[in-house]
């Protein structure tokens, strides 16, 4: 009804199902943003934004992220368990890549190492 009032309007319409339009580009790639923003473990949403058209990170670029994320982790002791304090970790409690971006190095460390 609305497409056809639309149409007699002269306005051109497409009506497109749900479907084609959760594969159109623009809308997963806000889903993988909302994604990471809610989960900073899912960084495979992180990956999708951070290599595509916006950003165009290579592989020499995430692997020295995924380094720096390594160092960020080992420096913070984000192992499993229970702290001094007694308290259980979680996973939220980890560095993931999205600290990684949060917190760039200053070219040294390992991230600066697996660039050159």
């Amino acid at each position: 009804m609305l497409r056809q009032a639309l149409r007699e309007a002269g306005l051109p319409v497409e009506v497109v199902g749900l479907g084609g339009l959760l594969s159109t580009p623009e809308v997963v790639d806000l889903v993988a943003a909302l994604q990471a923003a809610h989960d900073p473990s899912r960084g495979d949403a992180l990956v999708r934004l951070l290599t595509g058209a916006r950003t165009r990170l290579g592989a020499a670029d995430l692997h020295a992220l995924a380094a720096w994320a390594s160092e960020l982790s080992a420096r913070h002791g984000s192992a499993r368990g229970r702290g001094a304090d007694g308290v259980e970790a979680d996973v939220v409690d980890e560095r993931s890549i999205v600290d990684a971006l949060d917190d760039l190095p200053r070219r040294s460390g390992a991230a600066a190492r697996a660039v050159r």
